[in-house]
């Protein structure tokens, strides 16, 4: 119609964004060297955010990090595991990143690689009278392990004799003959216990024999040396 004006509707969505909020941040976990580890890690916001992660600051999907290490998985959910843990590849902090056209939220976690204990002692000779020292040694565990001393079939050392602990070292004052024989070490943490065995052998003191010459012996070395 000539002069008149039409209107018609118009619609219009509106997308509201919230940004990311980490609803189940990552926990600090243990887990045994050559364990499965978990890192679980959930967020919320609109549009839905994307869960990545980083090892110490540095991204785990950058393909050299996929190349290397080839125990890194991460889920559609974005959950974290890394199997065959060990303390010097995997043991780090762990961040969460929740990322999308929103903004970006994070919360970071420790991965703590614990180790059972290996511990090492070593057989010692000694002569009979001298003092014997007897070392054992912790080369892995974590926790760090306790260590201490027995006779080889568990029995306690006798308390307040020549026996004593010194750094791990086992000290036998005054050693005999009869101190010959095996000692246990073991070592202990929150994982396992695990023993090693040292024999110690005593030698007898040299004792040095003096033989005097019959007097006719001495009489004939001397004219010996005359003639």
């Amino acid at each position: 119609v000539t002069g008149s004006t039409i209107l018609k509707d118009a619609a219009a969505i509106l997308t509201v964004l919230i940004s990311p909020t980490i609803s189940s941040p990552p926990a600090t976990t243990n887990v045994t060297k050559g364990n499965t580890a978990t890192l679980s890690c959930a967020a919320t916001g609109i549009p839905t955010p994307v869960i990545s992660w980083l090892r110490n600051g540095a991204f785990l999907v950058s393909p050299s990090v996929a190349a290397a290490q080839s125990n890194i998985r991460i889920d559609a959910v974005g959950t974290l595991f890394i199997s065959t843990a060990t303390k010097s590849a995997d043991e780090a902090t762990y961040t969460c990143v929740a990322n999308s056209s929103a903004g970006v939220a994070m919360a970071a976690a420790r991965l703590l690689v614990r180790e059972p204990p290996i511990i090492r002692t070593v057989n010692v000779t000694i002569v009979a009278s001298r003092q014997t020292l007897i070392a054992c040694t912790a080369t892995a565990g974590d926790p760090l392990p306790v260590l201490s001393w027995a006779f080889r079939n568990g029995t306690a050392l006798p308390v307040g004799s020549r026996y004593s602990v010194s750094s791990n070292t086992l000290v036998i004052s005054n050693t005999m003959l009869s101190d010959e024989g095996y000692f246990q070490c073991t070592g202990t943490n929150s994982l396992a216990t695990v023993s090693a065995i040292a024999f110690l052998t005593v030698i007898s003191v040299p004792t040095a024999r003096i033989e005097t010459p019959a007097a006719g012996q001495i009489q004939a070395h001397v004219n010996t040396n005359i003639t």
